[in-house]
């Protein structure tokens, strides 16, 4: 008999501190990302609050932020309800088991608890695909920059081997110059050695003539000589 009055005292005690409450949570979360869940309650009496992410084992693979560092969820936070209605979680276990999510709600100072809990899956491979796209973006911000090293380069050496050609041009045209002034120097010559020819061949002419007029003023001068003896 006294433990049935006892038993009925422990179901009054938990009935009159049983709260009803809202919770509500995301549908699907991803590993090791933190995630925001609320509660609401008509209240002004001040609770005990745990949150934690559950397998279908009822092993606790979550985390709860205080404020000012991650917890374990197995400890409830201290007088934190109706103050603080909004509270940060996160998955520290990358689970392919089906889970849950559950808050509890406790009179401060006392063991009974009102307890809501709603269904949660894990986004798998998600962290993964962060990680491979965040690869393939440096992959490829490492490829164009080499591409722009290659480019800067190639156009560094195509600038330097333009003034080479530039020279080598010059050098060939100074070579080729000089082999037309070397090639040429005989032409002169043998203009000025004909010029030459000309200039000599002019005077025996002149020779020859005054010769031919010489001999031909002198035959004049005898024939008038004879002439004016006739007389």
């Amino acid at each position: 008999m006294p433990f049935i009055i006892l038993t009925a005292i422990s179901f009054s005690a938990s009935l009159v501190f049983a709260i009803e409450f809202s919770f509500s949570s995301p549908s699907s979360i991803a590993f090791n990302t933190s995630f925001s869940t609320s509660l609401s309650a008509e209240t002004s009496d001040v609770y005990d609050v745990k949150i934690f992410v559950e397998e279908s084992n009822t092993t606790t693979i979550s985390e709860i932020y205080d404020g000012a560092s991650w917890k374990n969820p197995f400890y409830y936070l201290k007088e934190k309800f109706p103050s603080q209605k909004e509270y940060l979680i996160r998955v520290v276990k990358n689970s392919q088991n089906p889970m849950q999510i559950c808050a509890r709600l406790r009179k401060t100072n006392s063991s009974s608890f009102s307890e809501k809990c709603n269904p949660i899956a894990l986004i798998q491979g998600n962290s993964d695909g962060n990680n491979n796209q965040n690869s393939s973006s440096q992959n490829s911000s490492s490829a164009n920059q080499q591409s722009q090293t290659n480019i800067t380069t190639s156009n560094s050496t195509a600038q330097s081997s333009t003034p080479q050609s530039s020279d080598s041009g010059t050098n060939l045209q100074d070579n080729s110059s000089k082999k037309r002034i070397v090639l040429n120097a005989p032409k002169e010559t043998e203009q000025q050695s004909k010029n030459s020819g000309d200039i000599f061949s002019t005077k025996e002419e002149r020779t020859r003539l005054w010769l031919v007029y010489g001999f031909s003023f002198f035959c004049v001068f005898v024939i008038i000589l004879l002439a004016l003896r006739k007389l």
